[in-house]
């Protein structure tokens, strides 16, 4: 039998010991990682989960991410036809943040093996300014720390780059318009670790 564990991350608590597992959350994040492991028991209901997608959310988070209302107007186009798909989530780093066993935000790593970049990161509208943006982008910083990512590109829906800016990423260039994306988008770069 497994023994269960947190990490501090603030309050993060990880079960058993990873963030490629489950992470439960209680209270404010902190950027600092440090290695303080102790024994963890079950989680209550307020607090948040984190956890690997699987193969069949991928229909929940094609419709949390088509019902946002940030791609809603001149952004609608850049998610005409996508869908999240069951591959994807097999083949990236997908993690899901549960309340009350409902999915309201998602991350998505990928190119891990060439240029990784966070490819999509949704929060439900109504779930929006509680903290869940920041609880999942640590994790994925925890995450992409464990896999031994130096860096990660951001390509930012525009009105997020403020959010990305707070979180540790500097604008490093301009992605510029294509016939889909007719909007010029900001190049990020969040640092992991200096090599």
């Amino acid at each position: 039998m497994r023994k269960l564990y947190f990490i501090f991350v603030s309050t993060i608590r990880i079960w058993p010991n990873t963030a490629s597992e489950t992470m439960f959350f209680q209270g404010p994040p902190s950027i600092c990682y440090t290695s303080i492991i102790q024994p963890f028991f079950p989680h209550s209901e307020d607090e948040m989960l984190i956890r690997r997608a699987l193969t069949n959310d991928a229909e929940a988070l094609t419709q949390l991410m088509h019902a946002s209302e940030a791609y809603r107007g001149k952004y609608a186009s850049i998610l005409d036809g996508y869908r999240v798909s069951a591959e994807q989530i097999r083949t990236d780093e997908v993690f899901v943040c549960l309340e009350h066993g409902e999915i309201v935000g998602f991350y998505s790593l990928n190119s891990l093996d060439t240029i990784p970049e966070l490819d999509l990161m949704f929060i439900a509208d109504g779930c929006q300014g509680n903290g869940i943006g920041m609880q999942l982008f640590s994790h994925m910083k925890l995450r992409a720390l464990e896999l031994g990512v130096a860096s990660i590109k951001i390509i930012s829906h525009p009105p997020a780059e403020g959010f990305y800016k707070r979180m540790g990423a500097k604008n490093v260039g301009t992605k510029e318009s294509s016939s889909k994306v007719t909007w010029e988008r900001p190049i990020l770069e969040l640092q992991i670790f200096v090599q």
